[in-house]
């Protein structure tokens, strides 16, 4: 598309779920119905997993939806858990059209129960305003059917891509109106002076990619270590801790208490991990492996996998992120790409 942008220029709903979670209950637990995105995006905020007494229900999008969890759901709720929801999407596009999304999956828990849900994630103000400050950027883009102040707040230019809109002409229905109208973000126009990769002519030679490390976080430096030892068990939960994290790699220590899990989800790498303590069951396209102390396994990216524990169970979490190995290494620190955010 002629874009070049790496990931710290998207803040999405799970992030800004995460965030929101962890500034009001620092070091709660949850229930969660989503995918591996809110999943790890809620670890990274030091966010345990809980299915018998958490803090928070939240719900998110994904292949985890299924009649089992929305009861689990329910009664959590009804003992006190807060119920959150990413987002406000009622629906969502897919290759075979539209699909329920956050909203509508949301809403027979909130029935059941007689809940409404708090949703963090667009057009929720707070998350705007938040992800605006983090990406530096001036402007937001949303679907044109929602109706808040901050997309049409003074200064604010506006741009709608018709991409999961049902017909461009729906637009007229509304009373206010985007400056720009695209088909989709590959219609950005390009900025003044610059040359698109499409447009450049000869291709740049290819550079080195480097991927800011930022350190490791969490554990003892220059100390001899157990690391079975650096994250402890905590009955019915799953408890996580992030050692890394960066576009390229995650490092992430599990505890799972007896009969807990991780519930299917894909990655966006390959994922391996090693056993530290216990036993545990890792289930890759449908096929079992059990893991004791010491074994490893490589759980594809792209492929579902759940991981439960059999027993109390550790492991060590390593995912290799899937990167584009044609962007620029400038384009990581800031140079030579456009100042693009976008708030999902």
């Amino acid at each position: 598309m002629g874009l070049e942008v790496d990931e710290s220029h998207f803040y999405t709903s799970a992030l800004a779920t995460a965030r929101f979670i962890s500034s009001q209950a620092p070091g709660c637990s949850a229930y969660v119905i989503g995918g591996a995105g809110l999943i790890m995006a809620l670890h990274d905020e030091g966010i345990t997993m809980n299915d018998i007494d958490p803090d928070y229900v939240i719900i998110g999008e994904g292949n985890t939806y299924n009649y089992e969890n929305i009861v689990k759901a329910v009664r959590l709720v009804l003992k006190g858990a807060r119920l959150i929801g990413t987002n406000s999407d009622l629906t969502g596009p897919s290759e075979e059209g539209l699909i329920p999304a956050c909203r509508a999956m949301i809403a027979p828990i909130e029935m059941a129960t007689g809940q409404n849900a708090y949703f963090v994630g667009k057009p929720n103000p707070l998350m705007m305003r938040t992800g605006l400050r983090i990406l530096g950027v001036h402007s937001g883009g949303c679907r044109h059917d929602r109706r808040t102040a901050w997309i049409w707040s003074p200064g604010s230019r506006r741009a709608l891509t018709v991409l999961g809109w049902r017909h461009r002409h729906d637009i007229s229905k509304f009373p206010y109106r985007p400056r720009l109208v695209l088909n989709g973000v590959g219609d950005i126009p390009v900025r003044s002076g610059h040359k698109s990769r499409k447009s450049a002519g000869a291709q740049a030679p290819q550079q080195e990619v480097v991927f800011p490390m930022n350190g490791m976080k969490n554990i003892d430096k220059s100390t001899v270590l157990r690391l079975k030892e650096q994250v402890a068990y905590q009955p019915g939960q799953v408890v996580s801790r992030t050692l890394a994290q960066n576009a390229a790699l995650s490092v992430t220590l599990f505890s799972f208490d007896k009969g807990e899990e991780i519930s299917t989800h894909e990655s966006g790498g390959d994922a391996f991990v090693t056993c530290l303590d216990g036993m545990g069951r890792i289930t890759i396209d449908g096929v079992p492996y059990e893991l004791h102390e010491g074994d490893s396994i490589v759980m594809p990216a792209g492929h579902p996998h759940a991981v439960y524990g059999q027993e109390q169970f550790k492991m060590l979490l390593v995912v290799v992120f899937n990167v584009r190995q044609d962007i620029p290494a400038g384009a990581f620190a800031g140079g030579g790409c456009f100042n693009v955010g976008a708030v999902f």
